[in-house]
């Protein structure tokens, strides 16, 4: 394997570009791990430094701007429809409750009561309705 690092010194030195270099050796049968092995043991033999650690340096992704404005306006999203829903399952049960406890306008009227307003304030009272 040595042969091959001579091989990438001495094209290195003729100014050839990593993608070059590794093109000809996996074009002469040379896999591409062996290819980037290659031209990463001529680079150290060049004199190019090492990091101190064995691991290769990795970055965490960092987020965009717009992915960030997004976050925040979904996850404003998210609660105005969790609200809106907790809000309607209350008014569903309080409408179910005041509208399953009603009879018709015609059975109250017989029973003598009038609606002075609709909805869950509904105030009733008795009167009496003219004969006739």
């Amino acid at each position: 394997m040595q042969t091959l690092v001579d091989y990438v010194v001495t094209r290195l030195g003729a100014g050839c570009s990593r993608a070059d270099i590794c093109e000809e050796l996996v074009a002469l049968g040379w896999s591409k791990g062996h290819a980037e092995s290659a031209y990463r043991d001529a680079l150290i033999a060049l004199g190019a430094p090492m990091p101190a650690s064995e691991k290769p340096m990795t970055t965490a992704p960092g987020a965009t701007t717009g992915e960030i404005v997004a976050n925040i306006f979904s996850f404003i999203l998210l609660h105005i429809v969790i609200w809106s829903t907790v809000f309607l399952c209350f008014e569903l049960c309080a409408n179910f409750t005041f509208w399953s406890g009603l009879q018709t306008t015609e059975a109250l009227k017989s029973q003598g009561w009038v609606s002075h307003t609709a909805g869950r304030n509904c105030k009733q009272q008795q009167v009496q309705w003219p004969a006739g």
